[in-house]
């Protein structure tokens, strides 16, 4: 993704957006893109990772819903219009277990790896790495 870079963390805004827990900011001016309304966004749980492959940007923590909708602590975003990718998150992610959570997120070609706290990927068990395509 060119001309924007995506941060997460425990934030609700970046003056004078709202941003929960993600912003989304012009690499040169450090602007937040005021495109990207992520409205109701990770209010329930921190980022902790934020990856972006072609205009996807993943990102991964302590989350369980995005909007509104359960993505168990791994979203894609559509980095135009920030757009919940309603397909990838169907299947619940990596669950709502509490105390679980993404650490880290990598990208290599157009593959995602997934690093956390985790025991399991839309019901099937895994042990804390998972490799996405």
């Amino acid at each position: 993704m060119t001309g924007q870079r995506e941060f997460g963390g425990r934030f609700s805004a970046v003056n004078p957006y709202s941003a929960p827990h993600l912003a989304i900011v012009d690499q040169v001016s450090g602007t937040p893109v005021t495109g990207c309304d992520l409205g109701r966004g990770f209010l329930d749980g921190d980022v902790t990772s934020v990856a972006a492959i072609g205009n996807a940007i993943y990102v991964g923590g302590y989350f369980n819903h995005c909007r509104g909708m359960v993505v168990g602590k791994l979203a894609r975003i559509d980095a135009t219009t920030c757009a919940l990718d309603a397909i990838f998150t169907g299947g619940g992610g990596f669950g709502q277990n509490p105390g679980e959570s993404i650490a880290a997120i990598a990208v290599s070609g157009s593959s995602l790896y997934v690093l956390g706290n985790v025991s399991s990927y839309r019901g099937a068990a895994i042990t804390g790495l998972v490799k996405l395509d």
